[in-house]
């Protein structure tokens, strides 16, 4: 099964990670974020952002340890320095968005992954009008080692 993550995020990135105009999220480094994102046998596949009542999921494409003022090019602002008060970060890399209809339980889609971009593919077979074959078992080994050669 595809494991996820669930970020609670302002307003101003939940609209820029939908709007596809922010590609990582980074994370304090402690205990509780080493634990779900690189401390485990089967990283996360799916980000989950929620902002109130509204979600929108992206791929994980990589998970890695950086300070924040390489990723972000300057130095982090007030809040910035309260959110993520250690000197390293954990920074998720964002890729596509993942369709909605996307159920790991197994129940729409057949709980194997599901998504769609801008580019126009789509695996959920069921609900949206794109459906594309991809190797994911290849795609998520490729994932795994690209994690593990970060550490």
């Amino acid at each position: 099964m595809i494991k996820l993550v669930s970020f609670r995020v302002r307003r101003f990135y939940y609209d820029q990670i939908v709007l596809g105009e922010k590609h990582e999220e980074l994370r304090r480094d402690g205990e509780f974020w080493r634990k779900r994102l690189i401390d485990t046998d089967t990283p996360p596949r799916i980000a989950t952002f929620v902002c109130g009542k509204d979600t929108h999921r992206r791929e994980i494409t990589g998970i890695r340890i950086d300070t924040p003022e390489r990723v972000l090019g300057r130095e982090l602002s007030a809040q910035g320095k309260q959110d993520i008060p250690t000197d390293t970060c954990i920074v998720v890399s964002l890729g596509d968005e993942i369709c909605p209809y996307y159920d790991p339980r197994g129940g729409v889609g057949g709980g194997s992954w599901c998504g769609y971009s801008s580019e126009g593919w789509c695996l959920c077979n069921r609900q949206c009008d794109k459906f594309e074959e991809r190797d994911w078992n290849k795609e998520a080994m490729a994932f795994e080692e690209g994690v593990k050669s970060d550490e």
